[in-house]
């Protein structure tokens, strides 16, 4: 006669969605940090199960700039390379 063998109980996966969040958050951040070194002005805002995460380079009410001022941009061509 075979032996019975044991059965495993396996153990539900922690859910490591936030942290895999939190973790492509702080990555892209530092990405845009970096980018400042080339001159360049930078806004992300990141909204998410309704928490908003915001980054900004410049420490002025001048940027972001108004939603008007982006459609007059580049429906004008101007800003790029």
């Amino acid at each position: 006669m075979m032996a019975a063998m044991p059965t495993q109980i396996l153990k539900a996966k922690r859910n490591r969605t936030g942290d895999n969040f939190l973790r492509c958050i702080n990555s892209l951040l530092n990405k845009s940090n970096n980018l400042t070194k080339y001159q360049a002005d930078v806004y992300v805002l990141i909204r998410r199960n309704g928490k908003l995460w915001e980054y900004n380079s410049l420490h002025c009410d001048c940027w972001p700039l108004p939603s008007s001022a982006i459609v007059g941009i580049t429906a004008s061509g101007k800003g790029s390379d």
